[in-house]
């Protein structure tokens, strides 16, 4: 994630599919990875404390995990 071109690191981002929930934090060069996330749509939320939520849909292709 990033906010005026800087990255923003400790953000929370979860991952809900069909009831399913994964929760993962950004690093310091603003990505996250989920270690175990099936290919389909999921929808996207990432909250950082002093930004608004960000909520997105996103279909997850077979060989991709990080954004």
């Amino acid at each position: 994630m990033r906010s005026g071109g800087q990255p923003i690191p400790g953000a929370t981002v979860t991952a809900v599919k069909d009831g399913k929930k994964r929760e993962t934090v950004t690093g310091p060069d603003g990505r996250y990875t989920f270690a175990e996330i099936e290919p389909g749509g999921w929808t996207i939320t990432v909250t950082m404390f002093g930004f608004a939520p960000q909520h997105h849909d996103v279909a997850v292709p077979s060989s991709s995990r990080e954004w």
